[in-house]
């Protein structure tokens, strides 16, 4: 079984990763989990929650920057609002 994951595996790469890519993408995994059970255990769990799940919304930018990914209208339309919903979230108990 291993064998045929392998061989699927090695047609479906079309290059290699470097073991610097590797450990900037641990490290920075790290940094997010880190951070996260920091901000949860000092700061308010509500507020490090919704902040941590924008992941996906950073990812998208880097992309964008780095690789040269061509973003959709709702794509873009998304992100802005994930960004205006971490932005807005400590601001809203308040008003």
């Amino acid at each position: 079984m291993l064998q045929l994951y392998r061989k699927k595996f090695s047609q479906e790469t079309t290059g290699t990763v470097s073991l610097k890519a590797i450990i900037t993408t641990g490290l920075m995994e790290f940094m997010g989990f880190f951070g996260y059970i920091v901000d949860a255990s000092v700061g308010l769990v509500s507020i490090a929650t919704p902040v941590s799940s924008a992941s996906p919304a950073v990812t998208i930018l880097l992309a964008q920057a780095f690789l040269k990914e061509m973003l959709a209208q709702i794509q873009k339309v998304a992100v802005v609002f994930i960004i205006l919903g971490i932005v807005l979230l400590p601001i809203l108990p308040f008003l």
